[in-house]
């Protein structure tokens, strides 16, 4: 047969450019002579050449060249095409137990898995661009948690756990316990808005977050359960937070019990503003509290009950509206320890009556 553009070399003086003596090799130089590959296409120097001590398989001799056409697209990359003994094609490495499962880090992918094959056969096993690409280590959580089983084909879980800092993957009771962790590494997989998808503030709190964060608890406190436990906030603020629905109307014995604890979020003025005088009373305050009972006793009723003021009074207090004309009950007196000069002076009273003299 004759073979176009292919003649008057010397290789022809020793060998049939269209058989093969290899009997362990299915080659057809016909067909590849078809295709208009030259001799030299394939055949180099080391030929009749004993290749380098650390040579590598393909990369001298006959075979230096075969991965140019045959990369799975140009030709095809099954090397039982021309190798008819696979046992003698695996390398002894390949052969050894447990190769499977250690190859990864005996082996650098760029250099010696791909000296046989393409990289298209590694994604067949791997799922994944082995070896990774540039910037896999910002997406490769996406890809994990697709199916985890495919990184721990190469990786252990506990090289996840050494490098993130948590468990990963995430167990079920991971998100009621996350808070405990140093939140920082948080950041290493996730956004602060993903954060924000359960979190009403920003997480890890801003560093006076102690000193402004009653006003956003009181705004949204169920954003604050997310984390916290009731019991939680009870242990810093003594008092049950957030406050239950009625808590206005039964505030005030804790407020006269330990006022101090109030004054950890509310100030002064916001006290004032409510009871319409200063709050917690002035050390005074029991001395001079009848003037502010005269002008404006309702505003007393918010935290005293009216039985409150008679066992300290005597009588009922404010007075009832007919409590003059019905000469005030027949409780009233000028004996010194009489109830009355508790609240009136004696010329309060002699306004109205004339006091008996001594003897008359």
């Amino acid at each position: 047969m004759q073979v176009t553009g292919i003649k008057g070399l010397v290789c022809f003086d020793c060998h049939n450019p269209l058989t093969t003596t290899d009997r362990a090799i299915n080659f057809s130089h016909e067909k590849h002579a078809e295709r208009g590959a030259h001799c030299t296409v394939c055949h180099g120097q080391y030929d009749h050449q004993s290749p380098p001590a650390d040579a590598q398989p393909h990369e001298y001799g006959i075979g230096g060249t075969c991965l140019d056409c045959h990369d799975g697209q140009k030709a095809p990359g099954d090397c039982m095409l021309c190798h008819r003994d696979r046992h003698i094609l695996m390398p002894a490495t390949h052969r050894r137990e447990g190769f499977l499962r250690e190859h990864g880090p005996v082996n650098d992918p760029a250099t010696d898995c791909h000296l046989c094959h393409a990289a298209s056969w590694c994604l067949g096993c791997h799922q994944v661009e082995v070896p990774h690409a540039s910037g896999f280590m910002g997406r490769h959580g996406s890809e994990f948690s697709k199916n985890p089983k495919i990184c721990y084909q190469c990786h252990e879980p506990q090289g996840c756990h050494d490098c993130h800092g948590v468990p990963v993957p995430h167990d079920r009771t991971f998100i009621g316990k996350h808070g405990l962790y140093d939140l920082s590494t948080c950041g290493r997989c996730h956004e602060e808005s993903y954060c924000h998808r359960c979190h009403t503030t920003q997480d890890p709190h801003e560093p006076n977050w102690v000193a402004v964060h009653g006003r956003q608890a009181g705004y949204r406190p169920e954003g604050c359960l997310v984390c916290h436990q009731r019991s939680w906030c009870q242990g810093c603020h003594g008092l049950p937070l957030p406050h239950p629905k009625n808590y206005q109307q039964t505030h005030g014995p804790i407020a006269l019990r330990s006022g101090e604890v109030c004054a950890r979020c509310h100030s002064q003025e916001m006290c004032s503003a409510c009871h319409g005088m200063a709050m917690p009373h002035p050390k005074n305050f029991r001395q001079v509290h009848g003037t502010y009972a005269l002008e404006n006793g309702i505003r007393c009723l918010q935290c005293h009950t009216e039985s409150e003021c008679r066992q300290c009074h005597g009588t009922q207090i404010p007075h009832p509206a007919d409590y003059t004309i019905s000469g005030h009950k027949g409780e009233a007196s000028f004996e010194k320890d009489a109830m009355c000069f508790k609240c009136h002076t004696t010329s309060f009273c002699e306004k109205c009556h004339v006091r008996a003299k001594p003897g008359a």
